[in-house]
């Protein structure tokens, strides 16, 4: 009996270490799980803290959860002090889960810092571990409080949204803006779209942030430091605000060794007359895992590739008329958050076409 349970044991322990020797690639067999376009949890890059950054705003028309115009993905390198920034433009296009394919800004319209947080995991393939909503209500008052900002205005800015009624018209030359100014000159976009706009609002917030610390106006400005807790609404210390905020000021400012910023890589198209950026999937994920500090698997970029070919379907399904794939809340929402976005032109779907054919290209250019 002794001899029998030996000898089973020995079996046993054998086909073990012949299983582990497969699994673990040194066999011809590999056993493993099919590689698809979503990524697993466990599968999620986290080698940095990750805190989503959106700007948020209330417009009639706009739902219960206000909108945000403004993304960016800080990567926080907490042992050096390097902060790494993704923009994400408003009008990229991705798949939100529960309600199809749409631009990243409506997924805060749908369900909230929440239901963005759970999109862009989805969508960039990394943890994101906290989120920072900066409010512009707040920004206005604070800019008003501190008697305006003395700052460089490039060039005219003139538009109007023919929608919400939004106009901004500012002259070029410095100048001091006002809360109400200010609000124009972020959130002005014009032909240059969203990457000058990203430029433009980090600059301004460098210039703001200097003033308020540099003369200590928190100190002395009654009520100051209440308005900033309440523009900045976070699930961050105030402490790790303080730390992120002052590393991030500094690298910005001064365009500091080992800072990163980017742009989700991709090209612009039209789907129904509605403007999109379309990204990248393989570029992006790759930026994204050197800002991370990580080589990436090739499970990860595996995924990549089947996400970018579930866009360019998506796409061409929508190009041949069936839009059954595409948000099905927009429909449902007041009419101001997609009209506003509407830039319907004779001609513009060859764009959209090609670019679902040929897939964006990291310079912004499109292949026809």
């Amino acid at each position: 009996m002794k001899k029998f349970l030996n000898g089973t044991t020995m079996c046993i322990m054998a086909a073990l270490v012949a299983v582990l020797y497969i699994v673990m690639g040194g066999g011809k067999i590999t056993v493993d799980t099919p590689v698809t376009s979503r990524l697993d949890k466990r599968e999620l890059l986290s080698a940095r803290q990750n805190i989503l950054v959106m700007g948020k705003d209330f417009r009639d028309g706009d739902g219960p959860n206000g909108r945000s115009d403004a993304f960016f993905m800080l990567m926080f390198d907490e042992n050096t002090k390097v902060p790494y920034l993704m923009s994400i433009p408003r009008d990229t296009r991705v798949h939100i889960p529960g309600y199809g394919w749409d631009k990243i800004n409506h997924s805060y319209s749908y369900g909230g810092y929440k239901l963005t947080m759970q999109t862009m995991e989805e969508f960039l393939g990394i943890k994101i571990h906290r989120h920072l909503l900066i409010g512009f209500k707040e920004f206005k008052e604070i800019v008003d409080d501190i008697g305006g900002l003395d700052f460089p205005v490039e060039k005219d800015m003139y538009s109007k949204d023919k929608y919400d009624g939004f106009t901004v018209d500012l002259k070029k030359g410095y100048q001091n803006l006002n809360g109400a100014e200010a609000i124009q000159f972020v959130r002005y976009r014009d032909e240059e779209g969203d990457n000058a706009r990203i430029h433009r609002q980090q600059h301004f917030i460098v210039k703001l942030y200097e003033k308020i610390a540099d003369n200590l106006m928190v100190m002395y400005v009654d009520g100051l430091y209440q308005k900033l807790l309440a523009m900045l609404v976070s699930d961050l210390s105030v402490s790790d605000l303080g730390h992120i905020g002052t590393a991030l000021y500094i690298r910005v400012r001064d365009g500091g060794p080992g800072v990163k910023i980017e742009t989700v890589p991709g090209a612009p198209a039209f789907v129904n007359g509605t403007a999109y950026w379309v990204p990248d999937m393989t570029a992006l994920r790759s930026k994204v895992a050197e800002m991370q500090g990580v080589r990436p698997t090739d499970r990860y970029m595996e995924s990549s590739r089947l996400f970018e070919e579930e866009y360019n379907a998506a796409m061409l399904q929508v190009e041949k008329g069936d839009a059954s794939g595409e948000s099905k809340a927009a429909a449902q929402l007041a009419p101001g958050i997609r009209a506003s976005e509407v830039f319907a032109e004779q001609g513009v779907d060859t764009i959209a076409k090609a670019i679902a054919q040929n897939g964006g290209n990291p310079d912004g250019s499109v292949k026809l």
